[in-house]
């Protein structure tokens, strides 16, 4: 009990610092509006680029501590269809393009062309991989590789995240998937982010009748998780991926 307390006061104490960190570029950008060359276009764009990019921050953090409530008190319902896991994959892909891009990160995907398709809710399971793949971003230095790649495996389908970043100290693997924990890495620095993105995954996988299940070999020796889910019998759709799943090169 007094872990777990201690553990909520930590993340409090974080939570208030993830959202005070946004604040300080938008209070300075508000103030270089009031400036008398506020109104130079190009001035304009960069400072709207700066809102932008603080205020989606923002918004991920709100949207991560909302789903985890509803996680918690059992809100959370899923609308189960035919997806193409594919398709859902390259959705994700256009959603964390800007930050796999604004850290020059390599993205590498490895998707069939007969695609494999699983009972699930699509938006949920873009919401999966993007996060992991937002994960990978995170904790991989700039200019890191990182790979997407999904296989058939018998009567499930597997998808996984590579990157070669920092690592996971073998001691923290089985707290991976725990809301309020996370870990520390290269140093002892606490990386940015409220703990919340993979507890979210742990718990859509499952109410997709999915595993998530998390590989490291150790610190600077990158990271691997892996997605199971059960797939659909005699099901896929012959397709080349989406045009959108193509990774945009670094900048």
């Amino acid at each position: 009990m007094r872990e777990a307390d201690a553990n909520k006061d930590d993340f409090l104490a974080l939570l208030a610092h993830e959202l005070r960190n946004p604040l300080a570029p938008i209070r300075a950008v508000a103030e270089l509006l009031r400036l008398p060359n506020a109104a130079n276009p190009g001035q304009l764009q960069r400072t709207g680029a700066i809102i932008g990019r603080q205020v989606d921050h923002m918004v991920h953090l709100v949207d991560d501590l909302l789903d985890m409530s509803r996680v918690r008190r059992g809100l959370i319902h899923i609308e189960k269809a035919p997806v193409d896991l594919v398709a859902a994959a390259c959705d994700a892909v256009e959603q964390v393009k800007p930050r796999i891009a604004q850290r020059r990160h390599q993205l590498h995907t490895d998707l069939p062309h007969a695609h494999p398709c699983v009972l699930g809710d699509h938006k949920r399971l873009v919401q999966v991989v993007a996060n992991l793949l937002g994960n990978a971003a995170r904790y991989t230095p700039e200019g890191g590789s990182i790979r997407l790649t999904l296989r058939p495996a018998g009567a499930m389908v597997e998808l996984s995240v590579q990157d070669n970043g920092i690592g996971i100290d073998p001691a923290f693997l089985p707290q991976m998937f725990e809301a309020f924990a996370q870990g520390k890495h290269g140093g002892g620095r606490t990386e940015s982010g409220l703990g919340l993105g993979l507890a979210l995954v742990r718990h859509l996988a499952e109410l997709h009748d999915g595993r998530i299940e998390a590989r490291s070999e150790g610190l600077g020796q990158g990271s691997t998780f892996v997605l199971t889910l059960p797939r659909l019998p005699d099901t896929v759709i012959v397709a080349g991926p989406p045009v959108a799943c193509d990774p945009a090169p670094p900048v």
